[in-house]
């Protein structure tokens, strides 16, 4: 996942409707709201980092099962999921892919990762993180402005290197248990905790409360344009999986779930993201999904 992940979609529709009534309307763009983020964030879910560990040529290297008590269940709204990735957004995403140079989509890239460091900020702190948080706003501060509204990661080339962080893994670095695996439609594979997460971390996003102007459309515009760059990016991993792998429902919930794990062993490590080998960011922390 995940590239992802996704929950930094915002719309608002009372710049559309009449001034009375304001506390209804706001609540049904909030229910909007969900809705565009489920759709924007499809693919998000798989981080690319993950499924990059995957092997080519076989699955013995592939990562412990994880807990699926509703296997069943899960595997018909996979099979759903699938279905709408090679009908619709994967073909969009080998559109995008092949006709965008690279050095533009990572710019695109950037500046989604760049609207979700005040959330991963706070984050940090729920997570009483300081240097992580410190991090993340040195990283909003430089590339919101040298960095041309976060278009270029002149932060990474500072030593502040991205990380991702949300309320799933908040949740986890304070030992809550991340629950039996749950493929939610269209956002793909998860679990409980972090399917709470990604509902209550609406609330944590800025961008939810801000009612007019430019900023809601930015947001939404961001979150879309993350959703397919991040599928874009995957596609190579995700397209070898598929062929490679015996079980590719399988493999994908077992290695979103190493993944959501591995972010969790990081929070509660407090590991320092300017240290070791730099991974960039994907948008796709999150396909249908890994």
């Amino acid at each position: 996942m995940p590239y992802p992940e996704v929950d930094q979609v915002s719309i608002t529709l009372t710049m559309f409707v009449p001034s009375t009534g304001y506390s209804r309307w706001r609540k049904w763009a909030l229910y909007y709201q969900v809705g565009l983020v489920a759709i924007a964030c499809f693919f998000v879910t798989v981080p690319a980092d993950a499924l990059a560990a995957a092997p080519a040529d076989s699955d013995s290297t592939a990562p412990a099962p994880a807990s699926d008590p509703a296997e069943g269940a899960n595997r018909a709204v996979f099979t759903v999921n699938h279905a709408i990735d090679h009908a619709a957004i994967a073909p969009v995403a080998r559109v995008y892919r092949g006709g965008l140079p690279h050095a533009v989509r990572e710019c695109f890239g950037h500046f989604v990762s760049n609207l979700q460091e005040p959330t991963i900020f706070l984050n940090d702190v729920l997570q009483a993180n300081p240097r992580r948080a410190a991090t993340s706003v040195g990283r909003f501060a430089v590339n919101s402005t040298i960095g041309v509204g976060g278009l270029f990661d002149f932060a990474g080339r500072m030593g502040m290197r991205f990380h991702d962080s949300d309320l799933g893994q908040t949740f986890g670095r304070w030992g809550v248990p991340a629950g039996p695996s749950v493929q939610i439609p269209i956002l793909g594979p998860s679990n409980v905790r972090d399917t709470v997460g990604t509902v209550l971390g609406f609330g944590l996003n800025p961008g939810t409360y801000v009612s007019g102007g430019a900023i809601p459309t930015i947001y939404l515009a961001s979150g879309l344009v993350g959703a397919v760059n991040s599928r874009a990016e995957i596609l190579p991993v995700t397209d070898r999986l598929e062929k490679t792998s015996p079980d590719y429902y399988a493999a994908l919930r077992d290695r979103a779930a190493k993944h959501r794990n591995d972010l969790v062993q990081q929070a509660v490590a407090h590991d320092d993201p300017n240290a070791g080998e730099e991974r960039p960011p994907v948008q796709a922390s999150n396909l249908v999904e890994p």
